[in-house]
């Protein structure tokens, strides 16, 4: 777990997957992210989510104040040798 001053990364959990599904299927949210998350069904998204669960570079993004989870963020493309790595950031909560 992570904390800042207004947000908290933590890890994922089984009971985030309906706001996951929500999120996934509004092209209000997808736009930006071109065809890495094409519609999914329910299976499909369960799928995804299993994969997801206990990975160290994924977390669910939780406001401090009120605990209200807001989208998720991951870690890709992680180069240790330069100290550098890209950061997908999905705020799915309007």
């Amino acid at each position: 777990m992570i904390r800042g001053k207004r947000i908290i990364l933590r890890a994922w959990e089984r009971s985030d997957l309906d706001a996951f599904m929500r999120w996934f299927n509004d092209p209000e949210v997808t736009i930006y992210l071109g065809n890495a998350y094409p519609s999914l069904s329910r299976g499909q998204e369960e799928r995804f989510f299993e994969e997801g669960i206990g990975d160290p570079y994924r977390y669910c993004i939780v406001t401090q104040d009120e605990g209200v989870l807001i989208g998720n963020c991951a870690f890709h493309h992680l180069d240790h040798k330069n100290r550098s790595a890209e950061i997908g950031i999905v705020i799915g909560e309007k």
